[in-house]
């Protein structure tokens, strides 16, 4: 675990460097919102869609943010009105609608299995499925103890496009009645009458 927060610390140190270049006092709210959602959030993005982020990195970014955001003045804190959870949260929801860095981390995740699939010819996707799951599909597979760190953050992508996942119904061939996810209807998506 320190090895990789080492590892991914550059990402902290670079949001850091950028958000004390910065004068606060010199940009509006609105102006502060626009530099955190579009500059400083875009730093981690590449990183983010390849491996997970660990938590201790994310928390530290937020810290900097949150900081940045409520300002400082000569090296007093203010005092933060809201938890940057909350500023996380939709507009319509009394947020501001910054990033949930752990959720846009899995998002980013998951789009990678997303190219697995629709590209499944792509170099990248023939190496892992040579590697990994040789003889069945990425969704049918499971990390073992010396499985990559890159192998074991595409399956933690998995698990949030499994959850959005629902079979279209063709001829029904591939679809278990009971146990997949093909109903429209946004309970469970499966069938929930007993079986005879």
């Amino acid at each position: 675990m320190r090895n990789k927060k080492i590892q991914f610390d550059y990402i902290k140190d670079r949001v850091v460097r950028k958000l004390q270049g910065w004068k606060e006092r010199l940009f509006s709210q609105r102006g502060k919102e626009v530099l955190i959602k579009a500059v400083i959030h875009a730093i981690p993005t590449y990183v983010m869609s390849c491996f997970i982020i660990l938590d201790s990195i994310v928390r530290e970014i937020e810290a900097a943010c949150a900081r940045f955001w409520w300002g400082t003045i000569e090296d007093h804190k203010r005092v933060h009105w809201r938890k940057w959870r909350d500023l996380c949260s939709l507009k319509v929801c009394g947020g501001l609608g910054f990033k949930d860095l752990t959720i846009f981390n899995q998002a980013l995740l998951g789009k990678q299995v997303s190219r697995f699939l629709q590209r499944s010819e792509s170099l990248v996707a023939r190496v892992f499925k040579a590697k990994y799951y040789p003889s069945s599909s990425i969704w049918e597979t499971t990390a073992s103890p010396n499985s990559s760190y890159i192998w074991k953050s595409i399956l933690w992508g998995r698990n949030l496009v499994e959850k959005g996942l629902r079979w279209r119904v063709g001829n029904g061939s591939f679809i278990s009645v009971y146990n997949s996810k093909w109903l429209p209807l946004p309970w469970n998506y499966k069938v929930i009458s007993p079986k005879f």
